[in-house]
């Protein structure tokens, strides 16, 4: 019997589009799936549209939060299948993405996350894939994805209890907490891409897509890398040479914005993870000499 995929969609004032993403979920061909939706505190018509409409479903409703960690991970908590998936209300997937990720799943036991292709529609990228800029990789991929994240958020399928085991989103990210949660899986597993999962990432001209503060978002990704370094003693090469990058990018982005304290701070911090990444580079090259 087909493992079950538990499929969780998390919704803020949606009422217009969440009805397109679960029928891309409930009529996938892949046949034991189940949906919970957890509403974020909605204070559009998201509640009666998706009761009235889908009166079996599992819906969720919860207080206000803001975090799209924390819905997630509420509606994980409450699934059952031993395969978790997330899609985002405005967006929504082509009928087979589901089984084309189990069949990753099947193939390779040693598979614990799986992902495929995903296409933008609207905003400057329109009917462009995020393939086209970030090439898809598989295998034990954790050192190329600290260079970038090529995983997007959906279509992606992980397993529950690795999802569990790593603790599910970390809540105290704003940006970037589905890179946070792949680098983090992939440490320990492999990751397979399908060119076959087809999904589609829906850009309206009020998406925060458009309204992306870079400083913000390099310094989410500064705290992601940091993780790395203190959890691996005196950190992961590739890590550390991630993190001089971020640096200067925080750096350059203060400099624009005439934090002048700031920028003096991530330019010593630039050359220390340089430093730090050039000594770890040459130790281990001495070590599988030696």
């Amino acid at each position: 019997m087909k493992q079950r995929i538990s499929v969780v969609i998390p919704v803020y004032n949606m009422a217009d589009t969440v009805c397109r993403a679960i029928d891309s979920v409930i009529n996938q061909t892949y046949c034991n799936t189940e949906v919970i939706v957890v509403d974020d505190g909605s204070t559009d018509a998201t509640a009666s549209v998706v009761r009235s409409a889908y009166p079996m479903l599992n819906y969720m409703r919860i207080e206000h939060t803001g975090l799209a960690g924390v819905v997630r991970n509420v509606g994980a908590r409450s699934t059952s299948g031993a395969l978790l998936a997330f899609l985002d209300a405005d967006d929504y997937w082509e009928r087979d993405v589901l089984e084309h990720l189990a069949l990753c799943f099947e193939n390779d036991t040693k598979v614990g996350l799986a992902y495929g292709c995903l296409q933008y529609q609207g905003g400057e990228h329109d009917g462009k894939y995020v393939q086209d800029f970030r090439m898809p990789l598989s295998g034990y991929v954790f050192d190329e994805l600290v260079k970038k994240n090529f995983i997007p958020m959906h279509p992606a399928l992980v397993k529950k209890e690795l999802f569990e085991q790593i603790g599910g989103f970390d809540c105290s990210l704003k940006m970037a907490m589905d890179y946070d949660l792949w680098l983090r899986i992939s440490q320990l597993c492999k990751v397979q891409y399908t060119s076959l999962a087809k999904g589609y990432y829906c850009i309206s001209p009020e998406s925060n897509f458009h309204r992306t503060d870079l400083l913000s978002r390099n310094m989410h990704l500064y705290r992601i890398m940091i993780k790395f370094v203190q959890n691996a003693n005196q950190g992961l090469p590739s890590v550390l040479r991630r993190l001089a990058v971020v640096s200067l990018t925080i750096c350059m982005h203060s400099f624009k914005k005439k934090y002048f304290l700031k920028t003096l701070k991530y330019a010593f911090l630039t050359g220390w993870y340089s430093l730090r990444y050039w000594c770890k580079k040459e130790h281990n090259a001495r070590r599988n000499i030696g």
